[in-house]
């Protein structure tokens, strides 16, 4: 997508592919769009019903809404709610997996918490695309904390054969 189909179309194509995964320049260059990064740290969702919620995610995941402005000062849901108190003192530092030992933890927050939590019950859970790259080899090693990227060797699991598939 981003070599060749990107190119030859006179349309902006948009994709997301989690920061480990984009090129520095495709993050931070001229043509880059800052990261597609989820603002978590200053937003907060407002349903159709009027609840507050961390994104669209409070539809089907109740224990992440906060409130409502029917009857919540956003103020006092965004001071003192203790789930958001707790998502914005511990993101990147509390991420779990691969999410906790990747270099751009900082840019990426886990890449959507909201899906994490959903899929795994757990805010600090890795994002199940980079911890499916990461069992398969292919998570970007440049990426991992130098521990982190000797330890993956380590561990690397080799390709299965075509005679054993």
């Amino acid at each position: 997508i981003e070599t060749e189909l990107s190119s030859s179309s006179c349309i902006s194509l948009l994709y997301t592919h989690p920061a480990a995964f984009r090129s520095l320049s495709g993050l931070f260059g001229p043509c880059g769009d800052g990261c597609h990064t989820c603002g978590i740290m200053g937003i907060i969702g407002v349903l159709a019903d009027g609840s507050y919620a961390l994104c669209g995610i409070g539809e089907t995941v109740p224990e992440l809404v906060f409130g409502s402005a029917a009857t919540d000062s956003l103020e006092e849901v965004w001071l003192n709610s203790p789930l958001l108190r707790e998502i914005r003192e511990g993101l990147p530092n509390r991420l779990s997996g691969v999410c906790g030992k990747c270099l751009m933890k900082r840019i990426c927050l886990g890449e959507c918490i909201a899906q994490n939590y959903y899929l795994t019950r757990d805010l600090w859970s890795p994002f199940w695309y980079c911890d499916a790259a990461l069992k398969g080899g292919v998570f970007p090693k440049s990426r991992l904390a130098q521990a982190e990227r000797d330890e993956s060797e380590k561990q690397k699991i080799p390709p299965q054969s075509a005679e054993t598939r």
